[in-house]
């Protein structure tokens, strides 16, 4: 078992996340403290190189809409991200609160109507 820190670099454009290992009792510890009104996000994650930047696609099982949402880690100096042709890009969403995970498990949460409509369409489009 595995858990994740994350905080601000010296900068406000680094984010710096820190993993480690810990025990199956620090585990249960910790879901002794987990906050039992947000339900656990189900999410199918892909994991891929592609010129130089480290894709990461989490798709979300268990939440309205089941969006799938694309993070890109590339060097810190790159200008801009190459995209695979094979991925359409529906909108950016990086500052939006409104997919921060912590915001998603929300039991209420739905996704924005006008991201599921753009969704539906796009998939329509893909599968004629």
């Amino acid at each position: 078992m595995c858990i994740r820190d994350r905080y601000k670099g010296a900068n406000d454009d680094d984010t710096i996340e820190k993993m480690q290992q810990i025990s199956a009792r620090e585990c249960m510890k910790l879901l002794e403290l987990a906050d039992t009104t947000k339900k656990v996000l189900k999410k199918y994650r892909q994991c891929f190189l592609y010129n130089k930047s480290y894709m990461i696609i989490d798709s979300y099982l268990n939440v309205d809409g089941c969006p799938s949402i694309l993070r890109v880690l590339q060097e810190k100096n790159s200008k801009d991200v190459v995209m695979p042709s094979n991925l359409e890009v529906i909108r950016e969403v990086t500052d939006e609160k409104e997919y921060f995970s912590h915001v998603m498990c929300n039991p209420d949460w739905k996704m924005p109507p006008e991201d599921k409509r753009k969704v539906e369409l796009s998939e329509q489009h893909s599968h004629p």
